[in-house]
């Protein structure tokens, strides 16, 4: 890895021992969304193996379908979801630059 690059992983549950507020948690759920989007977007991977929170399901599901990527779960508890993510085809849009989603 080179001086540039970053790496994100798994940190810890909201179960912890100091409650947390909403928003913290929300923050925390949107960070995350975000950094696995990010690489959906770079495209310098064809398969991403993650860890996420399972709020983070429905959201991760929608972004494969605009981006065109399968989700498969390979683990799945009260808290956390294992996923792999494969690139099956481009982006869809329209000559209008909206994205269409199926």
């Amino acid at each position: 890895m080179d001086e540039n690059e970053t790496t994100y992983g798994l940190v810890l549950s909201f179960d912890g021992l100091f409650p947390t507020s909403e928003q913290e948690r929300a923050f925390v759920l949107g960070y995350e969304f975000a950094k696995v989007y990010e690489k959906m977007r770079a495209g310098n991977d064809a398969e991403l193996a993650e860890t996420v929170h399972i709020e983070n399901r429905t959201i991760i599901e929608r972004a494969c379908a605009a981006e065109g990527w399968q989700m498969e779960v390979s683990s799945e508890d009260d808290h956390w979801l294992g996923v792999v993510l494969r690139k099956v085809r481009g982006a869809k849009t329209n000559p209008h630059g909206l994205r269409v989603v199926n």
